[in-house]
Formats: structure tokens, C-alpha cells, sequence
């Protein structure tokens, strides 16, 4: 008999499963002289079985369309440039959501558009916030610099903020440089990307 033989059986549910049989000679064993022979048997691991992928085309997939995107995708007076599905391709699924936070101490937003390009491309966004009187920095939805940073880089970036705003009002304070500090990323709570060279200085308009 070989040292080792693969063999195939059939399990309780009807399926074929895969085992190996080991095997070991053992003669003179406790001083018999018969030989005795040792059997392992091993089986195969069962394999998990994978989720099941939907595969349905994408033309049959369901659509929502609604009368006020309808009405916002055609101007008045403006000539027909083809078919009605063309003009709505603005309100396509597949061009991604500008990840911008919606929150509640949002004042106000000014942008510097790139009037050429074809989706007008924001080359400049400036965000204002307000705090409402009597919020929690914690739990009112003001972003703060602590959000922003990778909470194990927050305690060396807070300790460096702290000490260069103390030199607020002397004369000639030089710029500091932080280095590189990891802050997240628009798109993704949990995803971060590296500001390789962070400055602090402080700012010269007289009224912030």
C-alpha cells in the first residue's frame, strides 16, 4: 500500500468529498512479530460557497425620472441639439456626486468656475461656516481642524497650532512648518490623503 492514497467518498448529503489516507507500517510493535499497520484519513476543508453577483444588463435596471429634472434640463429658445435622452446625459448616474458636506453651520459657498471646460470646472471653492449661538464645537456640525486630521496626528498638530497662535500680536512671527500631516479626504470619511508640506503663518487681513 502506498504512504499516501487520495481517494473520493461520498458524504451524507450526496456530494463527493475529497480525502487523503495516510498509511504506516509498524512492525515489531511491543516486541510482537506481527506487523501492525497505522491509517490517517483527512479530509478536504469544505469550501465556502460565494455570494451570488447580480448580473442584470444595466438597460434593464430600473430608472427614476423626475418632472423637475425634466423641466431644468431644457432653456427656453434653445435650439434642439438632438435626441431628448442627450440633453438629460447632465443628470446621468454614472458622473459622480461632488462629495461636499452638507452641514448645518454652512453659510455660504463661493466658487471660481472654469466657464470653458465642459462640466465647468471648479477651479476655487471657499466655504464660510457660522456657528448658531449656544452650540457645542462636539455636536453642532462645525467643522473644526480636529475633524480634518488623522486622529493620531491630532495631539503634535494641536500642541504646534496652540503654541504659534501665543505669538499672535508680536512682530515679524515667521511661518512654521508642520511638515507632512495626513487629513482626510473629501470623498471618504475613512480615507486620507498626506499634505506633504503643512505651513502656519498667520493671516494679514486686519478683520480675521
Amino acid at each position: 500500500m502506498p504512504a499516501c492514497l487520495r481517494v473520493s467518498l461520498c458524504s451524507a448529503a450526496a456530494t463527493r468529498v475529497g480525502v487523503d489516507v495516510y498509511h504506516v507500517a509498524l512492525p515489531c510493535l511491543y516486541g510482537s512479530e506481527e506487523v501492525y499497520h497505522l491509517l490517517a484519513l483527512k479530509e478536504d476543508a469544505p469550501q465556502p460557497i460565494p455570494e451570488a453577483i447580480r448580473d442584470t444588463p444595466q438597460r434593464l435596471l430600473p430608472t427614476v425620472s423626475t418632472p423637475s429634472v425634466q423641466r431644468s434640463a431644457s432653456v427656453p429658445g434653445e435650439a434642439s441639439r438632438g435626441p431628448r435622452h442627450r440633453r438629460l446625459s447632465m443628470f446621468d448616474s454614472d458622473i459622480p456626486a461632488l462629495p461636499l458636506s452638507s452641514l448645518p453651520q454652512l453659510s455660504d459657498i463661493v466658487m471660481l468656475l472654469d466657464a470653458s471646460s465642459p462640466q465647468k470646472d471648479i477651479k476655487q471653492l471657499h466655504m464660510n461656516y457660522r456657528r448658531c449661538k449656544g452650540g457645542r464645537s462636539s455636536a453642532d456640525g462645525m467643522p473644526s481642524l480636529r475633524k480634518l486630521v488623522r486622529p493620531t496626528d491630532w495631539e503634535s498638530v494641536h500642541t504646534s497650532v496652540t503654541a504659534y497662535a501665543a505669538k499672535s500680536g508680536r512682530p515679524s512671527v515667521s511661518e512654521k512648518t508642520l511638515g507632512p500631516v495626513c487629513i482626510r479626504r473629501p470623498d471618504g470619511p475613512h480615507k486620507f490623503m498626506v499634505a506633504k508640506q503643512a505651513k502656519l503663518y498667520f493671516s494679514s487681513n486686519k478683520d480675521g
